[in-house]
């Protein structure tokens, strides 16, 4: 049903910075070495940070806390002297992402594009497990919607105390919304990345067509087309002009009509009571969501100011927006040298969840 990479052993271990009292912080560099150019800010006393790779008294960090740089290397001990002494908190849970990858992709592909993210993840402690979408193959016997997320909820097992996060890129976000709300409590915070939100039909605006039927009913070619228009691709792009598209290229349209012809998501004006009627509609939410944007994005795509309406999925004051510069739709999900995604969402998933933790020790 799902792909988890494999799960880290060990359980996070958090720092708190004592060090630099009287400097406004410890010094950051940019590499293990003690020769690697040190960087413009330090990391403040009393920040609380994620211990991802030492080596002596060298060690690799993400901050939870305080101010500085979100991610470098510091050191641990100078001489006698602590700069960095273990978190008093004690861990209770790991937390868990559950993710859901952009439509087009087989589940192979998908788990290979969200690997910059999942990754990472894994890296600072969190169990990361990765679903395929409603209508793929391992889902295909579900009825409807709620056959998914209770296929989904029952693979996840027991969650009694177990925080977690949902992230979601493009069309993976419907699949992610569903997931979150039946999640219940569980849920912490939800991550949409580059798609508007499901009361803002799709079809209509990218493939001018209205329902899944006729959807599936439109060329490969012609589904191509669309496909580009809105969300480029230089693979798919130097193919535009056959009709018929050579056989590879027809495959992976036939994914996404797989992915996106089904009228249990109400992706066009046509199906819109599927989203007004079901967990995919908009109103007040206990879970805060962030949802993300890439600024080089085309007028028929996932534009800010169309995720912006994420806005209609939470509460008043548990929305946020972030514009990623200098990517468009699925270079987003680049790793962090071209991206600012993932740095992005797992700073401030780690932050929330070490936030939960704090309090939790202090209660």
């Amino acid at each position: 049903l799902y792909l988890i990479p494999p799960p880290m052993a060990s359980t996070p271990k958090v720092f708190t910075v004592v060090g630099g009292g009287d400097k406004g912080g410890i010094v950051v560099r940019a590499g293990e070495g003690l020769k690697s150019p040190e960087l413009p800010e330090r990391l403040s006393t009393g920040a609380a940070v994620l211990g991802l790779q030492s080596s002596g008294t060298r060690l690799r960090y993400l901050r939870l806390s305080g101010e500085g740089p979100w991610t470098g290397w510091v050191t641990t001990q100078l001489k006698e002297k602590e700069l960095l002494v273990p978190a008093p908190q004690e861990i209770s849970r790991r937390p868990l992402l559950i993710c859901f990858y952009s439509g087009g992709f087989t589940n192979a592909q998908g788990l290979q594009r969200l690997e910059p993210l999942t990754k990472d993840a894994q890296e600072a402690g969190c169990d990361v497990k990765v679903y395929d979408h409603f209508g793929d193959e391992r889902f295909v016997d579900c009825k409807n919607l709620q056959d998914y997320t209770t296929r989904i909820i029952d693979d996840l097992g027991d969650l009694t105390g177990q925080p977690c996060y949902v992230f979601a890129h493009s069309h993976g976000c419907l699949a992610a919304l569903a997931v979150a709300r039946e999640l219940g409590s569980s849920c912490r915070k939800l991550y949409v990345a580059a798609r508007r939100p499901p009361d803002m039909p799709l079809l209509d605006e990218v493939w001018s067509v209205s329902s899944a039927d006729e959807l599936k009913k439109l060329s490969g070619n012609k589904l191509l087309r669309g496909l580009i228009a809105a969300w480029p691709n230089e693979v798919l792009e130097q193919f535009k002009d056959e009709d018929p598209l050579p056989p590879p290229i027809e495959d992976a349209m036939n994914v996404v009509k797989q992915q996106y012809a089904q009228p249990a998501l109400g992706i066009g004006s046509a199906e819109s009571s599927a989203v007004a009627e079901g967990p995919l509609a908009p109103g007040p939410w206990d879970v805060p969501i962030l949802a993300l944007a890439a600024a080089d994005e085309r007028p028929l795509g996932e534009t800010a100011k169309k995720v912006s309406g994420w806005e209609r999925y939470t509460s008043e004051g548990n929305f946020a927006l972030a514009v990623v510069e200098k990517v468009g739709h699925m270079a987003l999900m680049s790793d962090k040298s071209q991206s600012e995604l993932v740095p992005i969402v797992l700073t401030d998933l780690l932050q929330v969840w070490w936030r939960e933790q704090a309090s939790a020790a202090t209660s």
